[in-house]
């Protein structure tokens, strides 16, 4: 029997949250789940402040995610990491979707692996400066265009779902992707050794051009 280890990956986002799930194989990935989260304002005219309509929307991410997790058996998360918008608006719902994400990972021990806007694009299309129809395009060619069916929301949303995979793939030569990655084992040879490369791409802190990477996901 194979053994499985299933990876969560996210494009953070308040207004739209990019998920995808991928089981991790010996020597291979294999695609579970497409999805894009979407929260929106309160329509009510009265009685609502914005503050308590965020704590709402980051309740309803929360949820989803947690649901996700645990029906999965999800063992880490793959992320791209936090990006600086200038708006202080936009800043303070990107910072309360990352809460989520750290008290779920909290919960549930997950370790969390991050990686830069730009150290995404260079892993998935080896270029940094790829657009999002760029990103699509490579990991639709990694993983195959039947992947598309996973993915059942609005096409306008759809980068958000590809981003999160694409974090996947820049996150697996991770020490922490290596270490969960599984290995077949032969009674002659002993267990095989993963085919990932060394080079590490994640842990960013660069804070520069990532401002305008928040701006996709929706300041509403």
């Amino acid at each position: 029997m194979r053994a499985e280890t299933t990876i969560l990956g996210i494009d953070p986002g308040f207004a739209s949250f990019g998920i995808a799930l991928v089981r991790l194989l010996p020597d291979s990935e294999d695609v579970l789940l497409l999805e894009v989260l979407r929260t929106s304002k309160s329509t009510a005219k009265q009685n609502v402040f914005a503050c308590s309509d965020n704590v709402r929307r980051a309740r309803e991410l929360a949820h989803r995610l947690e649901q996700i997790v645990t029906g999965h058996a999800v063992r880490a998360i793959a992320a791209e990491s936090m990006s600086y918008p200038r708006n202080s608006s936009t800043a303070g719902k990107m910072s309360l979707a990352w809460g989520v994400i750290a008290a779920i990972s909290e919960a549930h021990g997950l370790p969390v692996i991050q990686s830069s806007p730009q150290a995404i694009k260079q892993a998935v299309t080896g270029s940094k400066t790829a657009d999002k129809a760029e990103v699509e395009f490579s990991v639709l060619r990694r993983f195959g265009n039947a992947i598309e069916a996973l993915y059942g929301g609005p096409d306008g949303q759809r980068e958000h779902a590809f981003d999160a995979l694409a974090a996947i793939v820049a996150c697996l030569d991770s020490d922490v992707m290596r270490a969960l990655r599984p290995r077949e084992c032969s009674p002659l040879s002993g267990p095989a050794r993963s085919k990932s490369a060394t080079r590490n791409h994640h842990n960013p802190n660069r804070k520069g051009d990532e401002s305008n990477e928040a701006r996709s996901h929706g300041s509403d």
